[in-house]
This record gives structure tokens, sequence and C-alpha cells, in this order.
């Protein structure tokens, strides 16, 4: 019996990076080509040819080892990212690909937000990308160096597929890995892998520190051309070195993550999940007891309790450990911010979930009133009808009482209701909630701030922060601010991240980048009539809710939007 090597083909350079109007030789090395045919070449981008706007090569038929020539176009297409593509003629389901990056002639990333304030992104940097794809909901976390010119000199990630598929996470290269910041603070981050693969991001900065950098940034991916593919948001912060040591991850921490995905039926792909809890680590290596709720796919589980181990930190703020005693073990990354905070991403696969887990300051031993005066809510989740949305406020009098104003969009449908709820806090901040059909549970990091997991189907998950700054006016929202959508719970939203100025009189304006089942829609203008009443809530433009956080926070919602998000908008 005679067995016929199957053809594959590489192409390189893989990856590579190319100035506008300028060429790359590229060359295909088929094994197995028995017929000696070679390949054909197209540029692409996301699967679909492109050319001549995202550029030519020539010839288009080339034997293996003979090298092609790629022509970079002269002006870039929004997406600065083109595959040069060689496919077998003997075998046309083969195929490899030559990524290239297009740069400006002195090799930065070209970026329509413009460039010039690459100084802002200088150091370390955490951060969590919660993605979906025609795969389904996906979580990145990761750390990236930027070098305060444009380039990426280091890091590292790990990748969570929650429908099962696996990945292996690429290593970051750090010669096509750049980044571009323009004069209003939004700019483009492309982190390529040794392996070609990309994920372009656009990005808004802000906590501008005194030393000019940014502390704070918040992005959406922007690579879905053609609206089916790839779509997130997520969060970027300055990392603290000095705290990449298990010492520095030592106390009583409270996470909370959630990961949405769609149910698929007769799989083990369950639909949304959220893992919130509680635990202790002791500086070194043990996590001697943890309290967690999981609500897997509407399965709940209360209270579970485990012991666990972990391991921290490598030179990028990485960590690892397993929650133990509980069935499945949970395992976990994280990624050390500073000493108070990480973001942290459980990695088992089928139901991965991502988030942040906040240090409980030392000696804290919470009590009823540690629920007490007014603090705001928001809460995403997913019904069979589409994605939901809950901005509320809640007030509560530290005795066991509490009130929740609920402003919420159920695919579209606009109620807003006040519900009367009693709660019951435990020492170790883990709040009974009772009153509903299906009560949350909370947990508290600090006095009227924490994370919450609902009981029921749609896996409710939401982000409690205390109401600051009251009596509340329109001059409560004043000055520069990012936006992005928070905690998106499906595909069919819309992806957006940008720029805001408030005028403190009503008026603000900015500049947004937007992803959707439509495509890319880069520096989208944005000029609304604000209104803020006495106790923080109004609108941010026509047709929306919004509530004051703080003077250097506010979120808000779309009130009839069938696919609606929480944006929230940061200093």
């Amino acid at each position: 019996m005679i067995t016929i090597p199957p053809i594959s083909v590489v192409a390189s350079p893989n990856p590579g990076t190319v100035p506008l109007s300028m060429t790359q030789h590229v060359t295909a090395t088929v094994a197995n080509d028995g017929t000696n045919q070679g390949v054909t070449w197209s540029v692409q981008q996301i699967g679909v040819p492109c050319s001549p706007a995202c550029g030519t090569v020539s010839p288009t038929k080339t034997a293996s080892g003979t090298p092609a020539t790629y022509t970079a176009p002269a002006i870039s297409p929004v997406l600065p990212v083109v595959s040069v593509v060689a496919t077998s003629v003997d075998d046309p389901t083969k195929s490899g690909s030559s990524t290239q990056i297009l740069t400006t002639a002195g090799g930065r990333l070209i970026c329509s937000a413009g460039s010039g304030k690459e100084s802002l992104l200088t150091g370390k940097y955490a951060f969590l990308l919660q993605t979906f794809g025609v795969w389904g909901g996906t979580s990145t976390a990761g750390s990236i160096t930027a070098n305060g010119i444009g380039k990426i000199t280091g890091g590292e990630e790990d990748i969570i597929y929650f429908s099962g598929a696996g990945h292996v996470p690429p290593t970051i290269s750090t010669t096509a890995s750049l980044y571009s910041v323009g004069p209003d603070h939004r700019g483009c981050l492309v982190l390529t892998g040794t392996d070609g693969e990309t994920t372009f991001l656009r990005f808004g900065l802000g906590c501008v520190n005194a030393s000019g950098t940014a502390t704070a940034g918040q992005f959406i991916e922007f690579d879905d051309t053609t609206g089916a593919g790839t779509r997130g948001a997520g969060s970027l912060r300055l990392q603290d070195p000095t705290a990449f040591a298990a010492s520095h991850f030592k106390g009583n921490y409270v996470f909370g993550t959630v990961g949405r995905t769609p149910t698929v039926a007769g799989t083990a792909i369950i639909g949304s999940v959220g893992i919130v809890g509680t635990f202790e680590s002791d500086g070194v290596s043990a996590i001697p007891a943890s309290d967690i709720d999981l609500n897997l796919g509407g399965s709940i589980t209360s209270k579970a309790q485990s012991a666990g181990t972990f391991q921290c930190c490598d030179g990028n703020g990485r960590g690892s450990g397993l929650f133990t005693d509980l069935s499945p073990q949970i395992n976990f990354v994280l990624y050390q911010i500073d000493n108070t905070e990480a973001f942290f991403m459980m990695t088992n696969d089928l139901w991965g979930t991502s988030g942040e887990a906040i240090a409980i300051p030392s000696g804290t031993s919470f009590s009823q009133s540690s629920l007490n005066g007014t603090a705001v809510l928001r809460e995403t989740a997913q019904s069979a009808a589409g994605p939901v949305v809950d901005l509320a406020t809640v007030s509560a009098e530290g005795l066991g009482n509490l009130r929740t104003n609920d402003n919420v969009n159920s695919a579209g449908v606009f109620a807003t209701s006040n519900t009367a709820l009693t709660y019951q806090v435990a020492s170790n901040g883990r709040v009974t909630l009772a009153g509903t059909s299906t009560p949350p549970v909370l947990y508290l990091y600090g006095p009227n701030q924490g994370f919450l997991l609902g009981t029921d189907a749609n896996v409710t998950f939401g982000i409690l922060e205390p109401q600051t700054g009251s009596p509340f006016s329109d001059s409560s929202f004043s000055g520069a601010y990012t936006l992005v959508v928070e905690n998106p719970s499906s595909a069919t939203v819309m992806m957006e991240s940008g720029v805001l100025t408030a005028l403190g009189n009503g008026n603000a304006s900015g500049t947004l980048d937007q992803s959707s089942s439509t495509g890319l829609a880069a520096n989208q203008g944005l000029n609304v009539v604000y209104s803020i009443s006495g106790k923080g809530t109004g609108s941010v433009g026509s047709g929306t809710t919004a509530v004051v956080i703080s003077s250097r926070k506010l979120a808000f919602i779309r009130d009839t939007d069938p696919n609606p998000t929480i944006s929230v908008v940061e200093k």
C-alpha cells in the first residue's frame, strides 16, 4: 500500500511589516507537491479578497520557493493588516499565509486616529478582552510592554475559548506588534503572534499621571471587516512591577467573572457562565479557604468551599492556580496590576470566565452596615430573546433592607421598576438577598461595592459601586473621559470605544470607534445633550438613561436598542 503524504504550504515572512506604497517579497514553500504546480497568490482580509484596496501581489502564480512581490496600497484600508495568501494549485484546500502589517515610512503603525502621542503608553500594561466570534465567546488576559515610541517590546497572553475549542496562545512578536496614539488620546494597537495571528484594537486612554503616562484605557477589537468575525471589548491597566511576587498577592480577595456563549444543544456547551467568590491567599503558594458561587447556564452551586494553590508571578505579572476541592477543579490565571487588583480568568474548558480579583483591605470585617447609603448597580444578562442590561440605583439603610430602582432594557423592551429586598451580610462579605424568585448573591470587597451573580437562567452578572458626590447637576459631568461598552453579553451588540468631553453645561462631544454586524466604523463624531438630576440620574443623548457614579464616572444605556449594552464613561 502506497501512502501519499498531503501537500502543505508555508508562506514567509510571517509576520512582516511593510510601509504604504512599498514592496515586500513573499515566498511559498510547498511540501509534497508531486506535480510541481506551485501556488496562486491573493491578498485578503479576514478571508475575503480585498485587492487592490489592500494591495496587490505579482506574479499571481509562482513555483515553490520562487518569491512574489506584495505591493502595499498608497492609502491604508480601515484595518491596516493584510494576509498575502498562497494556495496550492494541485490541492486548493491547502494554503499558507504571510501576515503583513501596514506602516508609515518610519515604521509606525497606520492608524486613522492619528499619532504623535505614543509616550502616553509607556511601561507594562495588563489587559483583559472579552470577545465573540463564530465559535462563541472568548476571553484573553495578558500583559504587554510598550516602549513609548510605538513598539510592543514584550508580553504574554492566555486565551480561553468557551466553546471548548481550546487554544494555545501565540508568542507575541516584538517585531510586528505596534501601536499609535493620536492627539485626542485614541489610538490603535496590533498584537501579532509569531505565527502571524493578529488582534487589532482601537482604544482610548485616560487617567494620565504626573509622569505623562496613561494608567488606564478602554478598547474594542477592531478587525471584523465583514461583520461576521470577532468582536469584543476590554480594559488596559498600567502595572506596578514591584507587585509581581507572591508576597504581594496576600490576604483576602473577592473576584467576579463572567463568560458568554450561545448554548449548543446536545453538547457540553452550556451557554453563559458566572463565577464569583472570595478567597484567602497566604502570600506564598496556598489558598487556605474560599467561598465560591457558580451559575453554569442556570445550574446553581451556592457557597462552595475549597482550598487551593497558586504560583505568582513571572516578569509580566502572570500567576496561576486552582481551587482543588471543587468538582471539577477550577483553574485560573491572573495578571497582577498592583498590590490590590488583578485581572482574573478561569481557564476551565467549556466554561471559562473572566473579570477581576480585588483585595479586601487588611482587618476588614463586613456587617449589615457595609451596605448603607446609595450605590449604582450595572447588570448584564443574556435571555432567549437577546441581551439584557439593567442600570440601577440601590438604597440601603445599613440594617438589612434595601431598595433597587431599576432601568432595564430587555432586548429592546424598556421598563422601570422599584424592588424591596432584605439582605444578610456575612463577615467575609458574602451577601444573601431575599425578596425575588431568583435572588442574586453579592460579594463585597468594600462598603457598597462588590460583584453580583444572579441565580437565574439568564446568568445575570453585576458590578456594584458606591455613588458619591451628591447633590448632582449637569456640572457633575465635566471634563475629558474615555468610553467603552462593559461586559457585552452577545455577539449581536455594537462594540464601541472612544473619548468624550463634557462641558459641564449639558453639552458633550467626542469621537467613537465601532465594530458591529455591519463591519467597522472609525472616527465617528458624537455630539450629545445631557441632563443630570440632583439624584444623579438623567440622560446622555436622546433615548438614554444615565446614572452618575462619581465625579470621575458615569454609566448609561440606550433604552430601546434591541441589542443593548452598558456604556461606562470614565476619567
